[in-house]
């Protein structure tokens, strides 16, 4: 997994943002790339190649640039060794990262820091996916909280709909993947239907709060749409796990259809 905690120590939030797809890019690749995959791969390479340039700039490091070119790189290999690459790549920057954690604290954050200069690198050059939130929660504020976390944390576009909403059926087949906000209803059996209907990769969420338990009902939804291979997230969730587990499941789709 590219979000655990030893690999990306000390490495800045939105340079790790871009890790995920590449990294499951590489690891569902075959031996015929869709066209689409491809083109999100390279936007997203193309956007932590700039993010490290504007690294090296402010540490002055070598072995920062060193990095980038292996990132720029990525592109001309084999898809299937770019998972290890990444690996590699993201071991080496965290090392970087943890010896000059002082400078990169002070250069990221600011009016005029990286972090800002980051976020409108990432809206300019990647090609944001789409996700549509299936409000089937009686918690209005979990969800709208739920759109605010994928939007300003994750950098997604964001649109929410309940499935007898008139123009259900538009934002289904413009969005790229599918969040229901909570695995709690009975009505999750029918909802995730859809996925195939308009053949969409999804996520259900259990609708956690802190310290909240799981009820039975929610674990028994959770085991079954599991059992049916639809990607279940119950713990609470940072955007980074949110994010990660997104694009693992739209790069999935797109190169495997499932």
């Amino acid at each position: 997994m590219i979000n655990k905690p030893n690999l990306i120590k000390g490495i800045p939030t939105l340079i790790v943002r871009a890790l995920p797809v590449p990294y499951y890019y590489g690891r569902y690749a075959g031996q015929n790339i869709p066209s689409q995959a491809e083109s999100i791969f390279k936007t997203y390479i193309n956007y932590l190649s700039e993010a490290l340039k504007q690294m090296s700039e402010l540490l002055g490091n070598e072995h920062c640039t060193s990095l980038k070119t292996k990132v720029d790189q990525l592109a001309k290999v084999n898809p299937s060794e770019v998972e290890a690459e990444i690996v590699e790549i993201t071991r080496n920057l965290s090392e970087i990262c943890t010896q000059n954690k002082s400078k990169i604290k002070e250069g990221y954050e600011g009016e005029n820091g990286l972090k800002k200069s980051f976020v409108e690198l990432f809206r300019d050059v990647v090609d944001t996916t789409k996700v549509l939130i299936i409000n089937n929660s009686d918690d209005t504020d979990w969800v709208e909280g739920l759109k605010t976390k994928l939007t300003k944390n994750c950098y997604y576009d964001v649109e929410i709909s309940q499935t007898k909403a008139q123009n259900f059926s538009d934002l289904m087949v413009k969005s790229d993947v599918i969040v229901f906000a909570s695995a709690t209803p009975q009505t999750i059996h029918e909802e995730i239907k859809f996925l195939s209907t308009y053949r969409k990769p999804g996520l259900v969420l259990g609708s956690l709060q802190k310290d909240e338990k799981l009820d039975q009902q929610t674990m028994r939804n959770g085991s079954w749409l599991r059992s049916r291979g639809i990607d279940v997230l119950f713990k609470i969730f940072s955007p980074m796990r949110l994010f990660t587990t997104i694009d693992k499941i739209n790069m999935r789709f797109l190169l495997q259809g499932k």
